[in-house]
């Protein structure tokens, strides 16, 4: 399985912790997970040291929210999240 959608958000409560560009969602196979991975395209540096985190993203005409996501920000500015569990979904 693979999505892809235009941004994002990760939040710490109601703060925005950062805003995502263009992301990807593919199925890990080896741990029944999924990976994310999309570009920071500005982050607050207090909120996205904060934990937990969840994962804000529009997926068709719904928003899906996975909580307590621990992200892996890489040296050029991207994110990755493994998720695990099922997303909250909730129409737009």
């Amino acid at each position: 399985m693979r999505a892809s959608g235009s941004g994002g958000v990760l939040k710490y409560g109601h703060e925005i912790a950062a805003r995502l560009g263009p992301w990807t969602i593919m199925r890990n196979d080896e741990n029944d997970a999924f990976v994310f991975d999309a570009p920071i395209i500005g982050r607050d540096a207090f909120w996205i040291a904060q934990h937990p985190l969840s994962l804000i993203v529009q997926i068709g005409q719904a928003e899906w929210t996975w909580s307590n996501v621990a992200p892996a920000i890489d040296e050029v500015g991207g994110v990755r999240l493994v998720l695990s569990g099922r997303p909250i979904a909730a129409a737009l």
